[in-house]
């Protein structure tokens, strides 16, 4: 398989903003075994976020305005603003060889 690319780009509705409270996982791409995502890319509040504070992630990467990336095991690896007046690009490398 060797190294893959995913690029999206999302713009919010400013006049039906989501509702952060809720969690909202946007792209995430389902590993071969379909027990769980290779990586997730969402926002909001997590529902796992309890588990999340007991693993000793920063309440700063918890914040339902971030976007957040999370990895096979559901840890956050990055976060960014949520934007509301113009397009985001984002983009994730997967070397399926390095594991």
């Amino acid at each position: 398989m060797g190294v893959k690319t995913f690029h999206w780009s999302v713009k919010q509705d400013s006049a039906r903003l989501m509702n952060l409270t809720h969690e909202y996982l946007n792209v995430f791409h389902e590993a071969n075994d379909f027990a769980s995502n290779q990586f997730s890319f969402g926002a909001g509040t997590l529902l796992n976020a309890d588990q999340q504070i007991a693993a000793n992630v920063s309440a700063a990467d918890l914040d339902k305005n971030l976007w957040k990336f999370l990895d096979r095991k559901n840890n956050i690896i990055s976060t960014t603003a949520i934007s509301v007046d113009e397009w985001q690009n984002f983009a994730i490398t997967l070397d399926y060889v390095k594991k």
